[in-house]
């Protein structure tokens, strides 16, 4: 509980406790807690740490299957998410497996939202909509809450494939789950990025860049600024150089986060943030670069369209806006 209401002190040392107490006689007990210090480095930015525990959380499942009881694969599965998507669909995969094998229908639209939040990184996004699916439909016959993170990723696909409709359809059901008592309130942050898109596909770049600056600032006020810092390309690009401070603040944070974690995507954030601040469009070059080949297709086109804006605005001599329609575009 401490890692959702975001005390990640109590969290690291809840879990270190347990992992020493758990020895080898409660890998169930171990598995989780290795899970949890993993998703917890994720929000920090820490990915070595991530991946580590992410590892040690799946070996642990593997072994002594008791312990998916736990889900600890759904937190593995997100932990190697940032180095390799695919690898985490594996793992995802094999913790649903578990689930269903034990008969654990209340964790099955947990790994369902995990396939789906891989699939949507990994760019198969015909396969993240299944998933989505698959799982609201599990937890609607289960009577559980869904997840409006997720709700969140896949209104971005529909936008980016031209369903305007679908999108703001999924963002309302979306802010309704949010109001519900029980709702995990981190998931505003994605939730925000959205109404961004939609904001921005709307014409009004300044409010949906300002918007995600300030998701940014809060998830890092609350010590989980990695979990926001593949959005923060979209803030500092969106803005008006009016709050020209505030991008170099974002991007100066975002650069920090690419030397702790090492990640390709963080290093790529940080080249596009960059990129705009000191309007050095070559750096976007540095991004796509550092993407291709990593398994991250949802950011490489992203990361492409970045360049191209850049080119086509220094040809026109014009100011590089961007826009969801010609997002959709390069994507498709």
């Amino acid at each position: 509980s401490s890692l959702w209401t975001l005390d990640f002190a109590l969290c690291e040392r809840a879990a270190a406790t347990a992992i020493e107490l758990a020895g080898d006689t409660a890998p169930t007990a171990a598995a989780l807690a290795h899970g949890l210090l993993s998703r917890r480095h994720s929000f920090g930015g820490d990915l070595g740490a991530t991946t580590r525990h992410a590892r040690a959380a799946a070996d642990l499942a593997r072994r002594f299957q008791p312990s998916a009881r736990s889900v600890p694969m759904f937190y593995a599965g997100l932990g190697l998410m940032w180095l390799d998507p695919g690898l985490a669909l594996d793992v995802l995969h094999q913790g649903l497996r578990l689930a269903e094998q034990q008969g654990l229908s209340w964790s099955q639209p947990v790994y369902y939202q995990g396939l789906a939040s891989a699939a949507f990184d990994h760019g198969r996004w015909d396969d993240a909509l299944v998933y989505y699916d698959t799982g609201r439909r599990v937890s609607e016959e289960l009577t559980e809450l869904g997840e409006p993170s997720i709700d969140a990723f896949m209104g971005i696909v529909h936008l980016w494939r031209g369903d305007d409709a679908t999108a703001a359809a999924i963002l309302d059901a979306a802010l309704l789950e949010m109001q519900q008592p029980y709702a995990r309130q981190g998931s505003l942050l994605y939730v925000s990025w959205l109404i961004a898109h939609l904001r921005a596909h709307a014409g009004a770049t300044g409010e949906a860049g300002a918007m995600v600056l300030e998701a940014f600032e809060l998830a890092d006020g609350f010590g989980a600024a990695n979990a926001a810092v593949v959005m923060a390309p979209d803030g500092v690009e969106w803005s008006d150089r009016t709050d020209l401070d505030r991008m170099i603040r974002v991007t100066e944070r975002v650069e920090a986060l690419a030397r702790l974690g090492a990640a390709p995507a963080q290093q790529a954030a940080a080249w596009r943030c960059r990129a705009v601040v000191d309007e050095r469009p070559h750096l976007v070059i540095d991004a796509v670069e550092v993407l291709d080949g990593t398994g991250r297709e949802r950011h490489l086109p992203q990361t492409c369209l970045s360049g191209a804006r850049w080119l086509g605005a220094v040809l026109s001599n014009t100011s590089p806006a961007i826009t969801s329609t010609s997002t959709r575009s390069a994507t498709s």
